[in-house]
């Protein structure tokens, strides 16, 4: 795998262009601290990006040229071991990726990779993706809120139906590994057992 190291330094306060696709780069980022980065799509353009965060936990936020948020992926408490944020572009136009890390900026800083995975015409089944990804963010997002965990499971369960149609078996997992987790702490620990067990048995096949 091709990679590129960028010190934090150089980086900067400004967005950072993404490297070409399959390239992945490395950021040294602290707690409380922003990073921007950003690509361009023309119209009809799907782009899929990857940011795996390294002893820092983070939320990551893809924002459409007109400054619209597209999706979000909040990685609190270890949740998400890999943030996959996709869309399809509606017009030609520069996209940011944002980077926030949790944290305070006293404790020692963590390390993050991004990778601009896919950039290509868009497919029908992409459609479906982008459909997965909103069902895992909205999972986070009520599991985040008292009292919602059980409209978070029914988002990772959608999450991981679609994931299972694509047969995209690590996203399975990561929607699985968060269902289980709702299910434990509904009490409901023959459900989360049984998620827990399939997401594991996914990511070994997979080698992930």
């Amino acid at each position: 795998m091709l990679s590129a190291n960028v010190s934090a330094q150089s980086a900067g306060s400004n967005p950072f262009p993404l490297p070409p696709v399959g390239v992945s780069s490395e950021f040294k980022i602290k707690g409380g601290e922003k990073r921007a980065h950003v690509f361009n799509l023309k119209a009809g353009e799907y782009a899929r990006v990857e940011v795996e965060p390294k002893n820092i936990d983070a939320l990551v936020r893809l924002f459409a040229p007109d400054g619209r948020t597209i999706i979000e992926m909040d990685g609190k408490d270890g949740r998400l071991w890999r943030q996959t944020l996709s869309c399809v572009a509606e017009t030609d136009g520069e996209f940011l990726l944002e980077i926030t890390a949790y944290g305070s900026a006293a404790g020692p800083p963590g390390i993050y990779t991004i990778k601009l995975v896919e950039k290509r015409a868009a497919a029908p089944d992409d459609r479906r993706r982008l459909a997965a990804e909103a069902h895992l963010s909205a999972g986070r997002n009520f599991f985040s809120q008292a009292g919602k965990l059980a409209d978070a499971a029914r988002e990772y369960e959608a999450a991981a139906a679609l994931w299972r149609e694509l047969g995209e078996a690590v996203r399975e997992a990561m929607a699985l590994t968060n269902l289980g987790r709702a299910a434990s702490d509904l009490s409901d620990n023959r459900k989360a057992i049984k998620e827990l067990t399939r997401a594991v048995e996914l990511l070994q096949k997979t080698g992930d």
